[in-house]
């Protein structure tokens, strides 16, 4: 009795295995896209002060606003989603990152560019926040090290060919290069919503 027990079970295991690491690897794509926006932002940024005709100290500021938004509310995002939902914060802080990608691209002039780069930023806070802290709640402690290795080599190589397909498109136009993203993450869309389980952590 115990061996067939022990034997039917163990399928049970597998199939939560290979779920498990479907979910990280959502996870790590949702990360990528995180991630990915300032080296796209970098390379496209040159053509943007042109377009935009930066200053030099606006051109400074584009340089790091984005990432200074995200590191200031990082935190405040990890928060939101342990209140409200991990998934939901993940899929509301994309279409909200996309949409601040989508005003970097079609802004007219530097301070609606400014403007898209802050909600960029704040948004993919809680996009990380949201994706590191689900990794946590879906693989248990003893698979978490081969999980978040996982997680940072998805969230790393994306980026990485990302960064490598914007430098010739932001040469050819740089409000294209700011629409790869969006473009991704409405492709993407339907993966967290389908693949991602509902978990509502208490923050006390």
């Amino acid at each position: 009795m115990v061996s067939a027990a022990t034997g039917s079970s163990q399928p049970a295991r597998g199939q939560e295995s290979a779920r498990s690491g479907l979910i990280v690897t959502v996870l790590g794509l949702l990360a990528a896209i995180q991630i990915a926006d300032p080296f796209i932002s970098s390379v496209a940024l040159v053509r943007a002060s042109d377009g935009l005709e930066f200053t030099a100290a606006q051109q400074s500021l584009a340089a790091g606003i984005s990432t200074f938004a995200l590191a200031a509310t990082v935190v405040f995002g990890g928060v939101l989603a342990d209140r409200l939902g991990r998934k939901r914060v993940l899929v509301a802080s994309i279409l909200v990152s996309s949409a601040g990608q989508l005003i970097t691209a079609l802004s007219p002039e530097p301070t609606v560019y400014f403007l898209g780069r802050v909600i960029t930023g704040i948004a993919l806070g809680a996009t990380f926040a949201a994706a590191f802290g689900m990794v946590r709640d879906v693989v248990p402690e003893a698979e978490r090290g081969p999980a978040l290795a996982k997680f940072t080599i998805v969230g790393t190589i994306g980026p990485l060919t990302l960064m490598m397909i914007a430098g010739p498109v932001a040469q050819w136009d740089w409000r294209i290069a700011y629409l790869m993203l969006p473009v991704l993450s409405a492709q993407s869309s339907p993966f967290p919503l389908t693949i991602l389980p509902s978990i509502t952590t208490d923050a006390g």
